[in-house]
């Protein structure tokens, strides 16, 4: 533990994000640098990030539950291949541990069923583009 080690704990939380911050110490609060400078920061000393911020609000754990729905949309779109592990995921899971809490993405969705609802939403977009075109 930390406080067995008296070690300082510095934590990247910006300053736009204070809700988040509990007793740590947080260098970008203090200092009053946002997540959007602290962005800008990274681009004028040459980081990319290999373009995930052009896509994606936040470029952080790709298999986390408590992503927003349009991230999890984005990643299905742009990154097939982690989609189709964070699928496997879900599914080893639920085999492992059944429906449920333990046992499946959210609470309330599997991957399998976010699947299906990304499917359907794309199969309307395209039958409107065609009737609309």
């Amino acid at each position: 533990m930390k406080a067995d080690k008296a070690a300082l704990h510095y934590v990247g939380i910006a300053a736009d994000e204070t809700k988040r911050c509990k007793d740590d110490i947080y260098p970008l609060v203090m200092w009053g640098i946002t997540e959007a400078d602290a962005l800008q920061v990274c681009y004028d000393r040459g980081f990319d990030f290999g373009g995930l911020y052009k896509i994606y609000n936040r470029a952080s754990c790709w298999c986390c539950p408590f992503q927003r729905i349009g991230e999890l949309r984005k990643l299905r779109r742009h990154h097939p291949e982690l989609w189709a592990r964070l699928m496997e995921l879900d599914e080893r899971a639920i085999a492992q541990f059944g429906p449920g809490p333990l046992g499946q993405f959210r609470k309330d969705w599997t991957v399998a069923r976010l699947e299906a609802r990304f499917a359907e939403e794309e199969r309307k977009a395209e039958a409107a583009m065609v009737s609309a075109g």
